[in-house]
């Protein structure tokens, strides 16, 4: 038994990651995924972000897929925790903020697989950084509904044997 997903995790990001590039006009380099440990943060402006909640939006649907495989989608509303850092990081979360909600997100993201549900407005969380200094750090929750296929592959017979049984006799 085989299973094979249609869309992962990484490829929302990839997704995400290039609307944000988009509407920002910052480089791969400013748009990142969870700031990993040991890991210095990009220098000036930038976009981190990182799952906070999924949360399945029905039980599976279940169809019939080839001969030999059968398709299960788990609709999916997937959160994501958008953090804009620097000194642009107020007027950054309000560009996509406010583009999420239009119909250019949804035309973007389309391709990827990737449908805008809603966002919170940004608020300010600032950070204390390692030399004891605020930094400027503005949080939403963009919510995004992907829908993940599971194809389960699935035996079958193309022949069979027939044996008959004569079932008139008495045993003993």
């Amino acid at each position: 038994m085989t299973l094979t997903l249609s869309i992962t995790e990484s490829q929302v990001f990839i997704g995400l990651r290039a609307w944000l590039m988009d509407v920002t006009g910052l480089d791969g380099d400013h748009v990142v995924k969870e700031l990993s440990n040991r890991v210095p943060m990009p220098i000036g402006d930038f976009v981190n972000m990182q799952c906070v909640t999924k949360q399945n939006l029905t039980l599976p649907i279940t169809s019939d897929g080839v001969l030999d495989t059968q398709t299960f989608t788990q609709p999916t509303d997937y959160g994501i925790q958008v953090d804009c850092y620097g000194p642009n990081s107020g007027d950054y979360s309000k560009i996509i903020t406010t583009m999420w909600r239009t119909d250019f997100a949804f035309l973007f993201l389309k391709d990827y697989g990737i449908v805008p549900l809603w966002c919170d407005d940004a608020k300010e969380m600032h950070i204390v950084n390692s030399e004891n200094q605020y930094e400027e750090r503005w949080v939403s929750t963009f919510h995004l509904q992907y829908d993940p296929a599971v194809t389960l592959s699935q035996d079958f017979a193309d022949s069979a044997t027939v044996e008959t049984i004569d079932t008139t006799r008495v045993y003993p």
